[in-house]
């Protein structure tokens, strides 16, 4: 993310920039520090400084805290999936220790598979 996408960005969330303090002000008294308004072009050890996932890490970080303090619901974390979708393996149930394992624990999606096919002793040789 440039700075010049991040400033805009903030201030689409209704935060204004102070320049005499070097701070973002924004919405229930929400306040950033104005470092990653600039280009970090430092060298440190053979390596560019660049501070674009630090700005839409701090994007995301106001997005959850506005979120928060709006009271509004947070949308699922994780996708839901089909159940019997092959990448699908759901946790197994452990059984209690020292009970004694009535079978295989297979998830929903591969209990009712065919069995397989039977392992044939090695062929003699004539």
């Amino acid at each position: 993310m440039t700075p010049e996408a991040y400033q805009s960005e903030l201030k689409r969330r209704g935060f204004a920039f102070i320049a005499s303090c070097n701070k973002w002000s924004g919405p229930f008294g929400i306040t950033l520090t104005g470092i990653l308004n600039e280009d970090g072009d430092r060298l440190s050890q053979g390596r560019r400084i660049d501070h674009a996932y630090a700005r839409a890490s701090q994007i995301m970080e106001v997005d959850e805290r506005l979120r928060a303090k709006r009271g509004t619901p947070r949308g699922p974390l994780v996708e839901p999936v089909k159940k019997y979708d092959p990448r699908y393996a759901p946790y197994t149930h452990i059984q209690d220790p020292g009970a004694y394992p009535t079978g295989p624990l297979y998830p929903d999606h591969q209990k009712n598979l065919p069995p397989p096919p039977p392992i044939l002793p090695p062929a003699k040789p004539s």
